[in-house]
């Protein structure tokens, strides 16, 4: 009698946004990283929350995360949560063929992402912050909460646990996102917060205090190469500890005034002609994210700080606009003497590199809770409070400081990394507790579940509409980068 072999066991990630955002390609690759270190699934699969009408586009926005994973599978979203990547009416139909799904899983036939969902000993939620709202409106929030919520209820449906994983949450506006919010933390098998103020906001919505615990941002999870570091400063003309790096985003898209925009920019622009002047410094102008969408591309506010600067400036500034992956961004920023970061995740991977940063938060509680709990609320700046003397203090802390600073960072780096990698052994211990698995669940006979259902066809249906729909309203590669209609980010 022949051996049996063992079932392959999958694990899906779903809801990741796209790699020219360079915090969520860190997140990405560090949360594979960490499943890839506890061995948690035999087979990683990565799904987005934006519809590609080609395997061009697909490739290309997730190049960063291939790259570090060449194993990695990738899986098309059958309901976009980016709902303008399909149009409004596709993105209509697509919920409720979705909806019906859900109340008759094994009718409505199977798409590769509901067979990926099927097959998983795990859904996770990719890290970062899709439970909280900078809109309003009920349509919004609830086609919002719905698209990143399907892929976890499905898995629900069919037996199989989810978690969120290392996610910050809040703002909740409405009763509509409390209700939504607390019944999914119950009803996962693990929600994991990436600060303190994430698990304050879920515990006040009624979330029993034991389903929730603080975990390290997976980008802290990313795996450094020192080679890279010494390429990245060749490359740009740098030296280690010569220059400042300063990380600028746009503000009007997650709710700030025009007003607050333009003081914003005159500040940054007021103090980097502080530090080549008065300093001697070099400063690294560094678009951390270049898209997909227009809000998210950094390279709109760097250009518009870079004209508003006197041209003697110019020999005293490098512009850096390349699309570097999130571990040469972080050598960039870890090389620096010190960061000013509005994007978290610049913050995160400055640290990650071993350079400290002063936290310019711009949306929610993400940035405030996590330097909170690092020991280093010390060097948050709100974007109320921001001026070019508010600006220099932090500054001169983090130059007056030195290596004992670099030597906190360092440390809490490490501390944070191996946080990062113990998030996914609390999985691994977190799948063996539950009495879910793809061996001991009825799931359907074993051939419906790796054999592929009969398709409508709704793949051609979606890339129809996508072209008639969409065209005109979606960017193109990195200007900015892939298939994605406007959605707001804020991660």
């Amino acid at each position: 009698m022949a051996a049996s072999v063992p079932k392959v066991r999958s694990a899906l990630i779903v809801n990741c946004w796209h790699d020219s955002n360079k915090g969520d390609a860190a997140i990405s690759i560090g949360v594979v990283n960490a499943l890839k270190n506890n061995s948690v699934a035999d087979v990683v699969r990565v799904s987005s929350y934006i519809y590609y009408p080609e395997q061009a586009d697909l490739d290309y926005g997730f190049r960063h995360v291939r790259a570090a994973h060449p194993d990695v599978e990738f899986v098309q979203t059958s309901l976009p949560a980016a709902a303008l990547s399909v149009g409004k009416f596709e993105s209509l139909r697509l919920s409720i063929r979705a909806f019906c799904k859900l109340l008759a899983p094994d009718l409505v036939s199977d798409r590769g992402f509901e067979r990926a969902v099927r097959d998983s000993c795990v859904v996770i939620s990719n890290g970062g912050l899709y439970f909280g709202f900078a809109k309003s409106g009920f349509l919004f929030v609830l086609y919002h909460l719905f698209a990143f919520s399907y892929p976890l209820l499905l898995a629900r449906r069919c037996g199989v646990p989810y978690v969120l994983y290392a996610q910050s949450f809040g703002p909740f506006r409405d009763r509509l996102s409390r209700w939504w919010v607390k019944r999914l933390v119950v009803g996962s098998a693990g929600t994991w917060a990436r600060e303190s103020f994430s698990r304050e906001a879920l515990l006040d919505l009624g979330v029993p205090p034991d389903k929730v615990s603080v975990v390290a941002d997976a980008a802290f999870g990313l795996k450094l190469n020192e080679a890279v570091a010494l390429s990245i400063l060749h490359r740009f003309g740098l030296q280690r500890r010569g220059y400042v790096a300063i990380s600028v985003r746009g503000l009007d898209a997650s709710g700030h005034s025009e007003e607050a925009e333009t003081q914003y920019r005159k500040a940054i622009a007021e103090l980097i002609g502080w530090l080549t002047n008065e300093r001697g410094l070099k400063v690294g102008l560094i678009a951390h994210t270049t898209g997909p969408i227009a809000d998210e591309d950094d390279r709109i506010t760097c250009k518009a700080i870079l004209r508003s600067l006197p041209p003697e400036l110019a020999d005293k500034i490098v512009f850096i606009d390349a699309d570097l992956s999130p571990e040469e961004l972080a050598h960039l920023y870890g090389s620096a003497g010190f960061v000013i970061a509005t994007r978290f995740h610049a913050v995160v991977l400055a640290m990650c590199g071993g350079a400290p940063a002063i936290a310019i938060p711009y949306f929610g509680v993400k940035t405030q809770g996590a330097m909170r709990d690092l020991g280093l609320g010390d060097f948050l700046l709100e974007v109320r409070d921001l001026t070019l003397e508010s600006l220099k203090d932090k500054c001169m802390d983090c130059l007056n400081q030195g290596d004992d600073l670099r030597a906190k960072i360092s440390s809490v780096a490490l501390e944070r990394y191996m946080f990062a990698m113990q998030t996914g052994r609390t999985l691994k211990e977190t799948l063996n507790k539950c009495s879910f698995s793809t061996t001991s669940i009825d799931k359907g006979a074993p051939d419906e579940i790796s054999k592929p259902t009969e398709d409508t066809g709704d793949d051609d249906g979606i890339r129809a509409v996508y072209e008639e729909d969409a065209a005109g309203n979606l960017f193109g590669r990195d200007g900015a980068g892939g298939a994605v209609g406007k959605v707001v980010r804020l991660d």
